[in-house]
């Protein structure tokens, strides 16, 4: 199973009755913890009961795991031990990498950890993509959006193809899983999200609504 040697976190879904009439319902999230803020006159009013114990059950099914300690940082998946050494203004990084990084001091280690493995799922993304042998395909440039917060993917139609940072973190069939619907936009330029869509994407990842389905349960934090 994925994410089976990752530290989860509790999910935890705190249900607040406001009597504020501005809202049916909404939610703030911090990490691992989402408050959930509802009128229930005003559901009830709305007739929003159906909908809004979707809302909730859908933050109560989320996953959460740890993507950095003072130990591991998670690339692609899995953990990554490193050590960081003050003295040498150094990361050394184990596992399979077996790298060094400059750093300049202990407030940059996260950063310099994730920029790289950054790097690891933008070059994980491009190998993939190369495997299409698709000259056409091959002239998009392929690039790592830094300020998305809910989009995984999305191709332009200017011969680019982005891919959101916090994907690095998830196991490599989920990231696959976004490249394959990217994919599938680009030889179904007239569909969107359509049953002609779906039937491509499906040939080239049949398993995708199960895989899916996961990375759309999973958060790291």
């Amino acid at each position: 199973m994925w994410y089976d040697n990752l530290d989860r976190l509790q999910t935890i879904v705190n249900l607040h009755d406001v009597e504020r009439k501005t809202i049916i319902y909404s939610c703030s999230k911090n990490n691992n913890i989402v408050d959930i803020y509802y009128n229930e006159e005003l559901i009830k009013e709305y007739n929003q009961i159906k909908q809004f114990k979707k809302f909730v059950k859908h933050y109560q099914e989320k996953e959460y795991y740890k993507k950095f300690t003072n130990e591991y940082i998670v690339i692609l998946g899995k953990k990554i031990y490193y050590k960081y050494i003050p003295q040498l203004k150094i990361i050394s990084i184990r596992n399979e990498y077996n790298e060094v990084l400059t750093c300049k001091n202990e407030e940059k280690i996260y950063d310099v950890l994730e920029n790289f493995a950054i790097e690891k799922l933008l070059e994980l993304i491009k190998v993939k993509i190369l495997e299409f042998g698709d000259q056409e395909l091959n002239k998009y440039d392929i690039f790592i959006n830094h300020k998305w917060k809910s989009t995984y993917g999305k191709i332009w139609f200017n011969k680019k193809i982005e891919f959101s940072k916090k994907l690095c973190h998830y196991d490599i069939e989920a990231i696959y899983s976004v490249v394959y619907h990217e994919i599938a936009h680009f030889y179904t330029p007239k569909s969107n999200h359509d049953e002609v869509f779906y039937s491509k994407l499906l040939e080239l990842f049949p398993n995708y609504y199960e895989i899916n389905n996961k990375l759309e349960r999973t958060i790291f934090c």
